[in-house]
């Protein structure tokens, strides 16, 4: 112990003080505090109402367009049959198929909207009610798309059918014109032989 008659080496052990602690007057070292990072947007922070409602006029202007030109593509592909032709009909699947595409993008960024405006909570309910009301609007389009496509693709197929008979009607008719002159020479010969038959036989009618 430190009150020992006899000092022994090595039995106490000072630490020193670290610079500017003790007895100078100094007082406590200042600490700074330390700074704590934003959460980043969407993250643990809902969304403004601000935000909300920007999320449904950005969502509304893309509906409305895809909705026009999905439209369009429906009255053009309606409008024909299958005397309209191979190329007009092909050309109406390519763009009904582009706009179907367009269409499950569409509902994709809908969804995403939809879960970004949740996170406003309670002040975001309007914005979510908005946005919700499109995805009805996307699936009736979606289903008009489907219906017209699978017509398309029906009369497409009785189109390239009518070629095939068309072709196969050609071929035949072209093969029986070509064997007709040799028919023609068989039925000729067979009239000049019998041509000469009576005129051989006729003096033998006359002079029995």
């Amino acid at each position: 112990p430190w009150d020992a008659d006899k000092a022994e080496p090595g039995i106490l052990f000072v630490d020193p003080a670290p610079a500017g602690a003790g007895g100078g007057g100094a007082g406590p070292v200042p600490v700074a505090p330390r700074s704590v990072p934003a959460p980043a947007a969407g993250v643990g922070a809902g969304a403004s109402p601000a935000a909300a409602q920007a999320l449904v006029k950005k969502a509304t202007g893309e509906v409305e367009t895809l909705e026009a030109a999905c439209q369009e593509a429906l009255s053009t592909s309606k409008a024909l049959t299958a005397a309209s032709g191979e190329e007009a009909l092909n050309e109406a699947h390519q763009n009904l198929q582009k706009q179907q595409t367009a269409l499950i993008a569409a509902q994709k960024s809908l969804t995403q909207d939809i879960t970004d405006a949740r996170k406003g909570g309670v002040s975001a309910t309007p914005s979510v009610t908005e946005l919700s009301k499109l995805s009805p609007k996307l699936r009736v389009l979606q289903t008009g798309l489907a219906a017209e496509i699978t017509r398309v693709k029906t009369l497409f197929a009785k189109v390239q059918a009518g070629a095939a008979d068309a072709k196969k009607e050609a071929e035949h008719a072209k093969e029986l014109e070509e064997s007709l002159p040799p028919a023609r020479e068989i039925v000729s010969a067979a009239e000049d032989s019998v041509e000469a038959v009576g005129m051989m036989a006729a003096p033998l009618v006359a002079d029995p």
